[in-house]
């Protein structure tokens, strides 16, 4: 018992480099999509004379959609916000940028 575990602490030891390297490129491509989802979405928002980031695109978003459809994009939209809560939050606090847009009023006309 004392050889397995004795094995098992070396080959953490040597695999050290390996998960530190893994898990800066999990963040990595987790910031990076954080990013090209932000400067997409205030491209659009910009585009449309929106405020605040939707996750995502405006074109399909405010297509002639039914309600259903409408819904799930919605729903894609929250979700994602959920996932990059975290990194939003950062910009926001720190960076002064907007957060996600938290839900639309569809049919209104002035």
């Amino acid at each position: 018992m004392a050889d397995f575990r004795y094995k098992m602490r070396t080959w953490l030891h040597r695999m050290r480099p390996t998960f530190v390297i893994l898990g800066l490129l999990l963040v990595t491509l987790y910031i990076g999509a954080d990013c090209h989802l932000r400067s997409r979405g205030l491209a659009e928002a910009k585009k449309y004379h929106g405020e605040g980031l939707l996750c995502v695109s405006w074109d399909d978003l405010f297509q002639d959609v039914e309600e259903a459809q409408f819904d799930d994009k919605m729903r894609n939209h929250f979700d994602r916000a959920m996932v990059f809560a975290p990194v939003n939050w950062i910009d926001r606090t720190f960076c002064g940028g907007q957060g996600p847009v938290s839900g639309f009023m569809r049919g209104l006309k002035k």
